[in-house]
């Protein structure tokens, strides 16, 4: 896998024969924001049934849970699911996940409703009363 630093990339994006609204700035802002998504999302955390998360910040990737709304770990699938979200389809047998499913979790619904469902655990983080998103590092683009 090649890697590109910072100024790899704003030299690729200089060179470009391209118009763009983007400032160099605005380029390195973008491509630190990603490179601290990748890391947040690869940061590990293991769960184990009974603990209590919610999503890490930026990661949500559904309207609920909702970013800051803790949820209960129901289970924990030895085995993900790996599913194509373009194409909607289990590809466990295949290197073409879009998302994988290793985890189980509860929460209740806007209106009052309890709701289980399978999620990434890669997205989530553990619960900590009274510790949020603003007290540790976030993603800003």
């Amino acid at each position: 896998m090649t890697e590109f630093s910072i100024q790899d990339l704003l030299n690729l994006v200089s060179d470009s024969n391209q118009a763009s609204p983007l400032s160099k700035a605005q380029y390195a802002e973008t491509i630190s924001a990603l490179i601290r998504a990748k890391e947040l999302f690869y940061e590990v955390n293991t769960f184990t049934e009974g603990d209590i998360v919610r999503y890490k910040p930026g990661m949500a990737i559904a309207r609920m849970p909702k970013e800051d709304q803790p949820a209960i770990v129901v289970g924990v699938l030895a085995q993900p699911i790996a599913y194509d979200l373009a194409r909607g389809v289990d590809v466990s047998d295949t290197l073409k996940a879009t998302i994988q499913f290793d985890l189980k979790i509860g929460y209740a619904h806007d209106d009052g409703t309890y709701v289980e469902e399978y999620v990434d655990s890669r997205r989530f983080e553990r619960y900590v009363k009274g510790a949020w998103h603003g007290q540790r590092k976030t993603i800003q683009t």
